[in-house]
């Protein structure tokens, strides 16, 4: 910003005009939202709309048209400082809970650690879960960075506080996911492979394991 200072004692500003925007697309029938940010706002709804962005957006958009949806400009800035810009992006994206599963944003553009602190493993865990299955009394699930940031950082969080295998961190067509597997009682629901889940654990000690404590399907 570049204020001058005219003889005749009037200031004159020149206010720089804004080169990023934090946008907001809300789906008014389920609630849900999408946070983005981008340099053309108009352009950049348009590319949603044709199928260039968020496909957890995409899919609501076709179940319930466009007609159900708002379009607003949240804030604007002049920096170009991708950090900062991140920063803000991510205010927005945790002030309008727009993180799957309750609104369709994947991740953040940063860590979410609860407050860098580390997870209370006496307190129940719970994960945004996909490709649950079983084999041998232990129940198996994904949990991906595009699937739940919450859960993702969850486990990030607590992956290297349990016995080697119990959370492992792997790599698929460039994104990152965590296996888990954790102690599963027959008598709870049976899982269908490739479903999501919404699963609740407790740590087990002296066993060092995670349990299921509570599930539900959450298609």
């Amino acid at each position: 910003m570049i204020i001058k200072r005219p003889s005749h004692n009037h200031i004159q500003v020149d206010t720089p005009t804004p080169t990023t925007f934090i946008y907001k697309i809300t789906n008014t029938a389920t609630r849900q939202c999408y946070v983005g940010r981008t340099c053309d706002v108009e352009r950049r709804i348009d590319e949603h709309l044709h199928a260039k962005g968020c496909l957890a957006l995409l899919d609501s958009l076709v179940d319930h048209g466009i007609g159900n949806f708002t379009f607003e400009v949240l804030d604007s800035c002049c920096s170009h400082d991708e950090q900062l810009l991140g920063l803000l992006e991510d205010y927005y994206i945790l002030q309008c809970d727009a993180l799957l599963p309750a609104g369709f944003n994947q991740r953040l553009n940063r860590s979410i650690e609860p407050n860098g602190e580390r997870v209370d493993l006496s307190q129940p865990l719970s994960l945004h879960a996909k490709h649950v299955f079983s084999r041998a009394g232990i129940l198996y699930f994904t949990v991906g960075e595009w699937t739940s940031a919450r859960s993702y950082q969850l486990l990030a969080n607590v992956a290297d506080r349990l016995h080697e295998g119990a959370v492992s961190k792997k790599e698929a067509g460039g994104h990152n996911y965590y296996e888990v597997r954790v102690r599963w009682e027959p008598e709870l629901p049976d899982y269908d492979r490739g479903e999501r889940y919404d699963l609740q654990l407790s740590y087990s000690f002296p066993d060092d394991y995670l349990c299921v404590s509570v599930s539900s399907n959450s298609n």
